[in-house]
């Protein structure tokens, strides 16, 4: 059981010169959700703009800048979302300059490609994954999911996740089990659904809903998620100690 008074969470940004930045001093707000229909964790942050190497830090953590949320309780940190900056802006208020990200995982990409994928008939669930994964170059970890036997089928011109989720249904027809898809530390994961991880849940604001438990759900991609949000309540952000 975790003691949440005892979580502390900390966000890095992983360099284009491979730095491992601590940013955590300048975040004012921080948390990770997933959209209904997706498979791929969104990651959003306020971050101060402040300087850095004598340079805005809009100027150090740019569009494809991976950043990372870890959680520790006691136990030493541990990943709990990561993402490519996709969305990227500055601002300036009366609370001082401030730079806005949104981030996706690795499984962004999936939601935002079609394809046209053969599967002859008798082709296994784990095969057909596990190869649009590698088209990808999307390594796969994890690996618990169904390997059902699927009649041959043609997709055309579909959204990659959902060629993944249609032979995840396709397999529970046929007496598989439910399975959740996810990302974690640049690895894809299948594993039976209930599964827990250690970490799921930030402190909310208190206009936040409950988080709902994964085994309350069919899979992540039904739905709609936002169970990790932090904000922090200073009225001007703390200059941060910068570390690498």
């Amino acid at each position: 059981m975790i003691d949440i008074a005892k979580l502390v969470y900390r966000e890095y940004a992983l360099l284009s010169d491979g730095r491992r930045l601590n940013i955590t001093g300048a975040v004012t707000a921080a948390g990770w959700s997933e959209g209904e229909g997706e498979i791929s964790k969104r990651l959003s942050m306020t971050v101060a703009n402040t300087a850095f190497g004598g340079k805005p830090l809009s100027s150090t953590i740019v569009p494809n800048t991976i950043v990372i949320i870890t959680a520790d309780a006691g136990g030493g940190e541990k990943e709990v979302a990561r993402g490519y900056v996709t969305e990227w802006g500055p601002t300036r208020s009366s609370g001082g300059k401030s730079l806005t990200l949104a981030a996706y995982d690795e499984l962004f990409n999936l939601q935002q490609s079609q394809d046209d994928r053969y599967l002859p008939a008798g082709t296994g669930t784990k095969s057909a994954i596990t190869a649009v994964f590698n088209d990808w170059g999307i390594p796969v970890g994890e690996y618990k999911g169904p390997d059902a036997v699927h009649a041959k089928t043609l997709f055309k011109a579909q959204y990659l996740s959902d060629i993944i989720l249609a032979l995840l249904d396709d397999a529970e027809k046929h007496g598989s089990d439910q399975y959740v898809i996810g990302a974690e530390a640049g690895k894809a994961f299948f594993l039976p659904s209930g599964t827990t991880r250690t970490f799921t849940t930030f402190r909310r604001t208190p206009t936040q809903p409950p988080p709902p438990t994964r085994s309350a759900r069919r899979r992540w991609s039904r739905g709609s998620r936002s169970w990790g949000w932090r904000t922090r309540t200073e009225r001007r952000p703390r200059r941060p100690s910068w570390t690498a």
